[in-house]
């Protein structure tokens, strides 16, 4: 009362009945319903938050669900494909397929001095055997050789497509250095080879180039890769002389590389057609 007193009738002292009476229309009536305040049943109140705590409990475990279900797409996806840590892909992609990788989680940060103490021994091996680089399906000249050589003495950003067959030849091993999104490959090989090892190319965000090698391949896999894609002829260019092919061997060198059109076809030349693959190839 003497706050009202105090802000509504500052001059009156409401110390009468008849006074007392001024304030009746602020009185609360239990029979009536005051006109200018809405209030919400308690009851309203702690259901309307109780479905708010369930909604909220719902949205949780629905982004549980979804975490999981993306940390399975993630698993799933990489758990067969090793990506080495160093700048050398293709070179550590090989060391783990040889040795194992025990034996590449040992090396640490010590790889540097790993990687020059094993291709020491690479050159030290061709320079005993001078003719086992020329043994595979990519011929190479003896300046090529010294080439591998001055390559094999430092440690590479990333080991050079004829740096390749030096790694095939020492290893004993075929490998597949495949390109997913031109469906193209190269194949190093020599004729004793048993063993495969398949890299796949990756460009990163800043045109970076990595390898990573799947520890899942299968000999249907290979199969696959072989029939689908295009095998690409040397490390120093994609096809063979024009001459060797005829019409409809590009035509269906276009398919594979997903150029072919056949309204378009229709009026190109062989050369023409030609041009394109080559161009469409491009650099590895």
């Amino acid at each position: 009362m003497r706050e009202l007193y105090q802000l509504l009738y500052k001059y009156n002292n409401f110390d009468t009945p008849d006074k007392i009476t001024r304030l009746e229309s602020y009185f609360h009536d239990i029979n009536k319903t005051t006109p200018f305040i809405e209030v919400e049943p308690i009851n309203k109140l702690e259901e309307e938050i109780q479905v708010k705590e369930e909604v909220k409990e719902e949205v949780k475990e629905e982004v549980k669900k979804e975490v999981k279900v993306s940390d399975k797409k993630i698993e799933s996806k990489n758990k067969n494909m090793f990506e080495p840590k160093q700048k050398d892909s293709i070179f550590w992609c090989v060391f783990m397929y040889v040795y194992g990788y025990g034996e590449y989680s040992m090396v640490g940060s010590k790889y540097g001095n790993r990687e020059l103490e094993e291709k020491q021994k690479m050159i030290l091996f061709f320079k005993e055997n001078p003719k086992a680089l020329k043994t595979t399906n990519h011929k190479i000249t003896n300046g090529n050789i010294q080439e591998i050589y001055s390559e094999y003495l430092s440690v590479q950003n990333e080991t050079t497509l004829l740096g390749v067959i030096g790694l095939a030849v020492f290893y004993n091993i075929r490998i597949l250095l495949v390109d997913s999104l031109k469906n193209t490959y190269f194949d190093y090989h020599t004729n004793e080879t048993t063993k495969t090892c398949v890299l796949f190319k990756n460009t990163g965000i800043r045109g970076q180039i990595k390898y990573t090698f799947d520890m899942s391949m299968t000999d249907e896999k290979i199969q696959m890769i072989q029939q689908i894609m295009l095998c690409l002829e040397h490390y120093t260019k994609p096809l063979r002389a024009i001459s060797t092919y005829s019409v409809s061997e590009l035509e269906e060198i276009s398919k594979k590389l997903g150029l072919y059109d056949k309204i378009l076809n229709n009026k190109i030349k062989k050369q023409e057609l030609y041009n394109k693959i080559t161009e469409y190839c491009g650099p590895f």
